[in-house]
């Protein structure tokens, strides 16, 4: 499973859920990828290049809203 934590969350936790599960889970700190001010759809962008994202039923259709 591929778990994304933003920015709402502490990087200290996140950090910590991701030495716990790193072997069941690719587990990805927005934070540190990414610069604070990104938009929603530079995010989603780039993690779809890397493959689908469960959930996303609109696929490449999408717009920006």
């Amino acid at each position: 499973m591929k778990v994304f934590f933003d920015h709402n969350m502490s990087p200290a936790l996140a950090r910590a859920v991701r030495e716990l599960f790193h072997d069941w889970h690719e587990i990805t700190i927005l934070s540190e990828e990414f610069r604070r001010d990104a938009t929603d759809m530079e995010v989603i962008t780039a993690f779809k290049s890397r493959g689908p994202l469960a959930g996303d039923l609109r696929g490449s259709a999408h717009h920006e809203e």
